[in-house]
């Protein structure tokens, strides 16, 4: 009996072949494995961005909370006319105990470890486009009203607070300064709304006085006491 002929054509040596296929998958294995390591020396450089920006505005937050704190303690341990230069001194005493500004040394050596160059924060309010703009259209309506408005809305009431961190990491990755087009500072802003509301903070007896009641005040100041008094007497003894 012949045999079956090989319809497969004739047998091949394979021998080789595995070696071939790892030494043209080597380069991309290699090139897997930098960018791991980049992506990962990337992520901690975001996150230590991330999480100084969050202490930068809280700290900032926490500022004014001692401001006002200070103040407010102030007035009421020194509240009288004849007392505004202690009263002064114990702000400045109080701030200087509870205050903790956060510079861009304090954040390179404790969020950074040193690793950090040319690192900058900027501090600021939260973004008040919506009463900025509630503002200027009470503006248009009337002055005194845009002053009232632009007192309470955007000064005396309590706001947020925000801080952006930027800062540059030293490294040897020529592929990353290709994708930045040689940009290597990365920043991180972050905003919060950490300041509690004060009913004092909050009142619009002050400013509805200074903007609308000063002609009156300075005409109850000329009048004499008496006179004053007997116009009073008499509005309020007549008939309603």
């Amino acid at each position: 009996m012949q045999c079956a002929r090989n319809i497969f054509g004739p047998k091949t040596s394979r021998r080789g072949t595995a070696m071939i296929e790892t030494v043209f998958c080597i380069p991309l294995f290699a090139l897997l494995l930098l960018g791991v390591f980049f992506l990962g020396w990337a992520m901690r450089c975001e996150q230590k961005l991330i999480i100084a920006s969050r202490y930068a505005a809280w700290r900032t937050a926490a500022n004014r909370e001692v401001y006002a704190d200070a103040w407010k303690t102030a007035w009421i341990n020194y509240g009288e006319p004849d007392e505004e230069e202690s009263r002064n001194q114990f702000v400045d005493d109080y701030e200087t105990r509870n205050k903790i500004e956060p510079t861009a040394a304090y954040l390179n050596e404790r969020f950074f470890t040193g690793t950090g160059s040319d690192t900058t924060i900027s501090t600021g309010g939260w973004p008040n486009d919506v009463l900025e703009e509630y503002v200027s259209d009470a503006r248009n309506e009337d002055t005194d009203a845009g002053d009232l408005a632009d007192r309470t809305a955007l000064g005396d009431f309590p706001s947020g607070s925000g801080a952006k961190v930027a800062s540059q990491f030293e490294h040897d990755y020529d592929l990353y300064l290709r994708f930045t087009h040689g940009d290597t500072v990365m920043d991180r802003s972050h905003y919060i709304d950490a300041t509690s509301w004060r009913r004092w903070q909050t009142s619009l007896q002050e400013p509805m006085r200074v903007l609308f009641l000063n002609e009156w005040d300075e005409t109850v100041k000329t009048v004499e006491p008496q006179a004053l008094q007997t116009s009073l007497e008499e509005m309020y003894s007549q008939d309603w």
